[in-house]
């Protein structure tokens, strides 16, 4: 079984046409290992991509979560979902083996950069780890292993942009009594990865007000810090004024809304990102327009 995030083809493959592309970059890169000419010296590619899990073996009837875990680079950025206005989001397909459910993959709450020129983009710095959940079967009768196959593409950006290309696989033993599998090396760095999952409002104890007057949605949060919205895309509405707008220190901000139909009322939808202290909790946003 195959599950996909897909990104618009279209995007990347202008890009391909537009960017010129270092000959390391064009080769698919194997796990911690970039395909190179041995001939050549080669930069280090911006981002190298692993196959991770969070348990060291699959037990029967339990769910383990696959990790695509992209390092990268110093000063280089790979994209969110909604990579905003100049960049393309990744996309992952993993291969499950038979009778293993994959659920939708998990992404990381992002960081706002504003640009000069008041585009914005929604990117990941340093590290990432796009979360799938799998459900594993109540039987493995007779298995002793299984392997998992990710395919994996990305866009990195810095001074320019660069196509990047993983083809991955992690193999696991199976658990042969129904004790807790063995925590993998890995555990720690998806768990703090899951943390930074948006959650609903309603599973956090964080108290999030909405309320709309006229076109503009006003969401605040008693005692936070800083507010940050992140858009989802959406071919019925948009955000104006959203490098003002979608950052504020304080505890409201207001979102001036766009509707691109006069009969269009769909809600708005998106990630709110939350600062109290030192900590950033991702909620998510379904704000439904007046009638």
């Amino acid at each position: 079984m195959t599950i996909a995030l897909r990104s618009l083809r279209c995007r990347l493959a202008l890009l391909i046409l537009t960017i010129a592309v270092p000959a390391w970059a064009q080769y698919p890169l194997e796990p911690r290992s970039p395909l190179l000419d041995p001939d050549e010296e080669q930069p280090v590619p911006p981002v190298t991509a692993e196959l991770i899990a969070d348990y060291a073996s699959v037990q029967p009837g339990r769910t383990i979560h696959l990790g695509v875990r992209l390092t990268i680079q110093h000063g280089w950025a790979v994209y969110w979902r909604n990579p905003g206005d100049l960049g393309t989001a990744p996309t992952v397909d993993i291969e499950m083996p038979t009778g293993f459910k994959a659920s939708a993959v998990c992404w990381p709450g992002p960081t706002r950069v504003v640009h000069a020129s008041g585009m914005i983009d929604y990117v990941y710095r340093n590290e990432v780890i796009l979360i799938v959940p799998v459900s594993v079967p109540k039987t493995l009768d007779g298995v002793k292993e299984v392997t998992f196959k990710a395919q994996c593409d990305w866009v990195a950006s810095k001074d320019a942009s660069v196509i990047g290309h993983a083809s991955l696989d992690l193999t696991l033993p199976t658990a042969r009594d129904k004790s807790r599998p063995q925590r993998s090396g890995d555990f720690a760095a998806i768990e703090r990865a899951m943390k930074q999952v948006p959650i609903d409002a309603d599973d956090s104890d964080v108290d999030v007000h909405q309320r709309w007057k006229h076109r503009t949605l006003y969401v605040s949060v008693p005692d936070a810090d800083a507010l940050t919205f992140y858009p989802d895309r959406s071919r019925e509405w948009s955000l104006t004024d959203l490098a003002e707008t979608g950052h504020v220190k304080g505890t409201q901000l207001g979102l001036s809304v766009l509707y691109r139909t006069v009969r269009t009322r769909a809600p708005v939808t998106g990630v709110l990102g939350i600062k109290q202290g030192k900590q950033v909790l991702y909620i998510t946003i379904q704000a439904e327009p007046p009638s």
